[in-house]
């Protein structure tokens, strides 16, 4: 597969289901936040982190959101390579997360790294099957 298979539509699509993860993320939303992966998708991440199903990304997610306490993050996503065809695609993507810290009023970088998605068509649209997230640096390069 290349790039080439992948249809201008289809990438719009796929990126919209990356600004919907990060905006259910950063809000708050745990149900629409898992709803973006297949129901047997799976959230793996910095060397110790396993989610698999809807259910058990939902309350992965809540985990976050009660480390974040009344801090607010705001993810974004850049640079994104995608291999695959109109049903299937790999995506390697930069991620960086800005903080307020809620104490203090204050803004600051809190990490950034690298997203290995791979995402499919479904009939409710483009989801992640699976998801790494690694920070960077990383142990690991994203294309090792």
């Amino acid at each position: 597969m290349t790039d080439s298979d992948i249809l201008a539509s289809d990438r719009f699509a796929v990126l919209d289901l990356f600004s919907r993860y990060s905006w259910a993320y950063d809000c708050g939303e745990a149900e629409i936040y898992a709803a973006t992966f297949t129901s047997d998708g799976v959230l793996e991440g910095y060397g110790s982190l396993r989610a698999e199903g809807h259910q058990a990304i939902e309350e992965c997610i809540k985990g976050f959101f009660k480390a974040r306490g009344t801090n607010a993050w705001q993810h974004h996503n850049t640079n994104f390579v995608m291999t695959g065809n109109s049903e299937r695609c790999r995506v390697y993507s930069y991620w960086s997360v800005l903080e307020r810290l809620a104490e203090t009023d204050d803004y600051r970088v809190r990490n950034m790294g690298y997203y290995n998605s791979e995402c499919v068509r479904t009939s409710d649209g483009w989801r992640f099957a699976y998801r790494d997230i690694q920070s960077w640096p990383a142990p690991r390069l994203p294309w090792a």
